[in-house]
């Protein structure tokens, strides 16, 4: 089987993404510093409305926008279906560091919040996306999967 990300055939802006991983690494990192659980609702609720309801109305979308346009960055159009299943693991990721910061379980808070933080940091900077390396085996194994 040959490795390649989904695909659904619709366009994202990779630029305006990699900038959110990057804002979404900057909310993660003052939820590490301070404890305040509500930092790590907000994200939530971010993807949440970004993966279930429309990305236009995420308020760390449009600040990502914002600072794309701010910056004068080009936009780099990319198929959006492994970007969408990375949003989904996020969302995982996000709520298993609410249930452990809920259960006072901090050594798998820490776990889950390095290993997002890693794939965050993976995508903002050097544009690798995890999600498609994870496709890949999820495919292997399943291969009706999406």
């Amino acid at each position: 089987m040959q490795q390649s990300c989904p695909i659904n055939f619709q366009s994202y802006d990779n630029t305006t993404s990699r900038i959110s991983s990057l804002n979404i690494v900057i909310l993660l990192t003052l939820y590490l510093y301070t404890s305040q659980i509500v930092i790590m609702f907000f994200v939530v609720i971010d993807l949440f409305i970004r993966v279930f309801v429309d990305k236009r109305y995420s308020p760390v979308y449009y600040l990502s926008l914002s600072v794309k346009k701010l910056l004068g960055l080009q936009s780099v159009m990319k198929d959006s279906a492994s970007k969408r299943l990375a949003t989904y693991f996020g969302l995982l990721f996000s709520f298993l560091i609410i249930l452990f910061h809920l259960l006072h379980l901090q050594e798998a808070l820490y776990i889950t919040a390095g290993i997002y933080m890693s794939c965050l940091f993976l995508d903002a900077f050097f544009d690798f996306c995890l999600g498609c390396k994870i496709y890949y085996l999820i495919k292997k194994f399943y291969p009706s999967f999406m």
